[in-house]
């Protein structure tokens, strides 16, 4: 065995987390750190992992607990409108929330769909449709019988959109989707009433805002529609069975208003309806191709791009249940965010379109110890923040990256947040290593009091474990200090970290302080034996 002083050598983190799906290459955790790229030619590295933001709460503990979040929109006009379990709640200004009404009292669970056109506010849950008159905050449920659904008293449209002036919803279980009568056109429609120039109110007309010739079909392939939703203004219907197509508005009025855009027939379906999302001209969601290989797609123009890694596609495949996916997305900081909840699963993926890079959000159990899914619940820009509902309670919050824990849903307690990576693993051509010291790079001297009564925080610390199995089995964790505030010059290292040769390291840090982790250096030295 070699006695001359080890060589330092820096293990880079990795800009693609999750890109494999074999434990042979490397087992892979990436919570709650996304990757972010470096600007500077001064960067120790190309790119860096910074702490994902907290959930603080927006305005005062809710004093009644109405539910899940089940949607959340910011109109045109800014305001905020979360549906907590069958309740339509606007948030105002300050935080509080103003009870707008309630929607079918067997609507208390599952997303509800909601779009809007500047005047009014349009949501369909399954149950039934309704509308929100933003004039007077009326909200009432659509009693038209040529609504799909009223008439024959069956399933009502599980997802709504809004294109051209006209709300557009599906028909479950049907390839079918219907249109509204339009808001501003003055022409006859197929049942000789006139459209009128001023919006119609559904609530006091409803006659003639739907009937059964606005309506059109998914044929290309005539599976049924499973989502529909508007994204570069086309209308975007997606079949249960490995298969998508796209209409456009052609305006013929007095004929087929909607129709297939050639060519626009895509072999890749969705079945977890709830996954589908848009940012700017982009659309995501988790679906299977042709062949039926689950994966996660977003578009490039009217052709699907597949976005997920096999390391994403595995890990969603052994969760046994994906199909109830419930996604959205949101821009902060720079980055645009695909968050993807699996209920039943209890996991939280995100994809950002700005790295290409995925990790996981969890909350963590502070009573327990144990994680869970993210408690982020759908978002909407709205009062210069992104606001956010939670998936088990009416509570609200404000995303915020200056604040490094997470609010309790109901209370005043906080809970920490838990960030772990691991390294990619070092080979060393197969020879034994003899760690004499292993040292984390990161923002040293960050501690900060955030608990002014046990002053966690103040002397943060990261903990380190070692796999030698490339990720099957831990060492015992050791805590290193990252340095209080203004202590630059700390060095977090660990010493004395054994022999081993495919390492993996495990670096997690649970202090509620602001945290970039850079990368990872060790001296070691090969051993003879």
């Amino acid at each position: 065995m070699s006695n001359a002083p080890g060589i330092p050598t820096t293990i880079p983190l990795g800009d693609k987390p999750y890109a494999t799906p074999y434990y042979s290459l490397g087992s892979e955790i990436c919570q709650n750190l996304y990757v972010e790229n470096a600007q500077s030619e001064n960067s120790k590295a190309q790119y860096y992992l910074l702490k994902t933001p907290g959930l603080k709460r927006f305005g005062a503990i809710p004093t009644v607990n109405y539910g899940a979040c089940r949607c959340n929109i910011t109109t045109t006009a800014g305001r905020t409108f979360l549906v907590f379990g069958n309740r339509l709640v606007e948030i105002l200004p300050d935080g509080s929330q103003s009870l707008i009404g309630s929607l079918n009292a067997q609507s208390v669970t599952g997303p509800v769909s909601a779009c809007e056109n500047g005047n009014l506010l349009f949501l369909v849950d399954g149950y039934n449709g309704y509308i929100l008159r933003y004039t007077d905050n009326n909200l009432t449920a659509i009693s038209d019988p040529y609504f799909p659904g009223v008439a024959a008293g069956t399933i009502t449209p599980t997802c709504c959109t809004y294109l051209d002036t006209y709300f557009i919803v599906n028909v479950p279980g049907t390839n079918q989707y219907y249109w509204s009568t339009s808001y501003y056109m003055s022409q006859l429609n197929n049942t000789g009433l006139p459209y009128p120039i001023a919006p119609i109110d559904p609530a006091t007309q409803p006659d003639g805002y739907w009937t059964p010739l606005q309506s059109g079909a998914k044929i290309g392939k005539s599976d049924n529609i499973s989502w529909l939703i508007n994204c570069n203004n086309y209308l975007w219907l997606f079949g249960e069975d490995n298969s998508c197509e796209v209409h456009y508005d052609t305006d013929n009025y007095n004929g087929q208003l909607f129709a297939r855009y050639q060519g626009a027939i895509i072999n890749v379906g969705c079945k977890a309806k709830n996954s589908v999302a848009t940012y700017q001209n982009n659309i995501f969601f988790l679906g299977t191709d042709i062949a039926g290989t689950l994966g996660v797609f977003s578009n490039d123009g009217m052709s699907p791009l597949r976005i997920s890694t096999r390391g994403i596609e595995q890990l969603i495949e052994t969760m046994g249940t994906w199909s109830d996916c419930q996604a959205f997305t949101y821009a902060q900081s720079g980055h645009a965010f695909y968050v993807m909840h699996f209920p039943t699963a209890n996991r939280t993926l995100v994809y950002d379109a700005v790295t290409n890079a995925w990790h996981e959000r969890t909350s963590l159990i502070q009573s327990t110890g144990l994680l869970a899914r993210w408690r982020g619940m759908y978002a909407s820009s709205s009062f210069d923040k992104i606001i956010m509902g939670d998936p088990n309670s009416s509570a609200v919050y404000a995303l915020d990256p200056t604040y490094f824990q997470n609010d309790n849903p109901m209370d005043a307690g906080i809970n920490y947040i838990r960030c772990v990576k691991t390294t990619p693993i070092n080979f060393a051509s197969g020879v034994n290593v003899i760690y004499n010291w292993v040292q984390v790079i990161c923002n040293q001297g960050s501690g900060s009091t955030v608990d002014n009564v046990d002053g966690v925080g103040t002397d943060p610390h990261l903990q380190l474990a070692w796999s030698d199995d490339t990720g099957l089995t831990w060492s015992n964790e050791r805590s290193a200090p990252i340095g209080r505030q203004g202590q630059y010059a700390n060095r977090t290292r660990v010493l004395g970290c054994g022999m081993g040769r495919n390492r993996v390291f495990r670096i997690a840090m649970t202090d509620p302080v602001h945290f970039i982790l850079v990368a990872l250096m060790f001296n070691g030295n090969p051993c003879r034996f």
